[in-house]
């Protein structure tokens, strides 16, 4: 089957193996399948979706036992959520009918930003819009669904949350709405709720952190190339600008010191190179004036998994006013590395659609990683 939709019965190899496939123009990350077994002739109690490797390897990506015939099996391979086995067929059109409905709901209230809880995850059940722009969740202040009249608190009757518009929500942690913890910004879509940390209470920012221009560094002068919006002297540099993840604190600040040390002791700079902090941060803290930052707010799901703060403040930097240029290769490292060397060389490996990286520590062991994926 070429592409399109249809139904096949499949050939048997001389071991009595059953085979069903699919030949795709162009690379294919498939989720699920749909297995629909027919009447008592046509079962099977075990299927393996695989992937072809190498051009002609192929390679188990998950197992299914159990199979109940003459019925229909969704097999989904192990990044799909545990908790909607579908999730990316069966959801695509639920998100796209969601996003219209708020879209809807925020041009009829004139509204410039949207924020709605959601009493299950995933943006589903009932639904709750904020009409205020600080929202107290504590004491007799605390608010109900409309329907089922359950008090909201973010984490157990409210799961889940969208904003729509221009503007973003700040959660806090206090019942005064004065202590910040994080946000929830239109580009994060659907976002799950959790009771750690708590939120007390939800302040609606009609503006975006992300529109708000950051001014460049100035204090680094003397190192020209260092300045976020200076190019390199000689044009016919590849431009790169070497970046890593941080948080405000005394450790992290230590880290950056030598970071921007270790930067210009190497001459990155001589061969194009330029360099930026990526801070985690729901405002400027007292090193911007000094070192070449982007600051944008915090991911609730990062005081969970505190690694998520490098894609997603690379995501913002990326979606913000402030974001650099289609011409500039990014160079990640972690706050801890120290450049030694120029990598200008391996800066020019870097192509359109092909990056370059180390080789992670499981690399080259496919089964170790989706025993990870199963578990996670």
């Amino acid at each position: 089957m070429a592409g399109g939709y249809g139904a096949w019965g499949g050939r048997p190899d001389k071991d009595g193996s059953m085979f069903l496939g699919a030949l795709f123009a162009q690379p294919e990350l498939l989720d699920c399948i749909i297995l629909n077994e027919q009447g008592s002739d046509h079962t099977t109690e075990c299927a393996h979706l695989e992937r072809l490797v190498g051009g002609d390897e192929w390679e188990i990506v998950t197992s299914a036992y159990e199979l109940e015939g003459g019925s229909e099996s969704i097999i989904c391979a192990p990044w799909v959520p545990k908790e909607s086995k579908h999730a990316k067929t069966a959801t695509a059109q639920e998100d796209e009918d969601r996003q219209k409905e708020l879209q809807a709901m925020q041009e009829k209230s004139n509204a410039d930003t949207t924020v709605v809880l959601y009493s299950e995850k995933g943006c589903k059940g009932e639904k709750f819009i904020l009409t205020t722009d600080v929202t107290y969740l504590c004491g007799a202040t605390s608010l109900k669904f409309l329907i089922s009249k359950r008090q909201i608190t973010i984490g157990n009757s409210a799961k889940s949350m969208q904003v729509v518009g221009v503007g973003e929500v700040d959660l806090m942690s206090d019942c005064g709405a004065k202590q910040y913890w994080a946000t929830v910004m239109p580009l994060d879509g659907c976002t799950e709720m959790y009771t750690w940390p708590a939120t007390n209470a939800l302040r609606i920012q009609h503006t975006s952190s992300l529109s708000v221009v950051q001014q460049p560094s100035v204090a680094t002068s003397s190192a020209r190339s260092v300045s976020q919006s200076e190019p390199p002297e000689d044009e016919n540099k590849r431009k790169f600008r070497v970046v890593y993840s941080s948080e405000s604190s005394e450790y992290h600040a230590f880290q950056t010191q030598a970071s921007l040390y270790s930067f210009m002791d190497s001459k990155q700079g001589d061969f194009g190179g330029m360099w930026t902090r990526l801070l985690t941060s729901s405002e400027p803290d007292d090193l911007v004036d000094t070192f070449p930052t982007f600051y944008g707010k915090r991911h609730p799901y990062s005081k969970r998994y505190s690694p998520l703060n490098k894609a997603d403040t690379t995501q913002k930097w990326y979606a913000s006013v402030n974001a650099p240029g289609d011409d500039e290769v990014i160079v990640m490292i972690d706050p801890d590395n120290w450049l030694l060397k120029p990598i200008h060389e391996h800066v020019a490996e870097v192509t359109v659609g092909h990056a370059v990286a180390e080789a992670a520590w499981f690399s080259g062991q496919p089964q170790l990683v989706r025993e990870l994926w199963m578990e996670f």
